[in-house]
């Protein structure tokens, strides 16, 4: 039976491993004796490997706040935070959630402007209560209710002129 190693030996994650490439290369350019303010736009400017086989550039400020966490807490401060995944939404009230829901289940075709005027009517959100779509419709993908509007392929013929050959149809003048 292997022993777990404490708290404090604990292996890293691959994300950490990454931010620290990123917080080491300035800190390699401030021991060479840049300044922190100069080593970290330079740094930025550099593409640092992604984990998916690409490469990716990582912002100043992501750079300043990781700099920030390594100083604070070491490797341990670059870990990604855990976040519980939610199923609904936070910002939106458990009515309009309900309203939503029951509304897409009987007019799967109507639009999220559409549902949001639906819920104004009927007074599930306020006159002057500030809804944004882009919010209903991250809480629509969260709980499953779909949000794509399927569209028929349209049958249209792009010729000029509705004959089957080009030369079917003759413009004269007659003068």
């Amino acid at each position: 039976m292997q022993k777990q190693p404490p708290d404090s030996q604990k292996p890293s994650s691959t994300e950490a491993l990454r931010r620290y490439l990123v917080v080491s290369a300035v800190l390699s350019r401030v021991l060479g004796g840049d300044l922190r303010a100069d080593a970290v736009p330079a740094v930025a400017d550099c593409r640092f490997p992604d984990g998916q086989g690409g490469a990716r550039q990582v912002s100043t400020r992501t750079i300043y706040r990781w700099l920030a966490a390594f100083d604070a807490h070491g490797l341990a401060g670059l870990e990604p935070a855990s976040r519980k995944r939610t199923t609904t939404s936070v910002v939106l009230a458990t009515p309009l959630l309900a309203f939503i829901k029951a509304q897409k289940k009987e007019d799967i075709r109507a639009s999220i402007p559409e549902i949001l005027r639906r819920a104004r009517e009927v007074g599930v959100i306020g006159k002057l209560e500030l809804v944004h779509r882009s919010t209903v419709h991250r809480a629509c993908v969260r709980m499953d209710v779909p949000t794509v509007r399927r569209k028929k392929a349209r049958v249209r013929d792009s010729r000029r002129f509705a004959y089957p050959n080009r030369m079917d149809l003759n413009l004269s003048d007659g003068t």
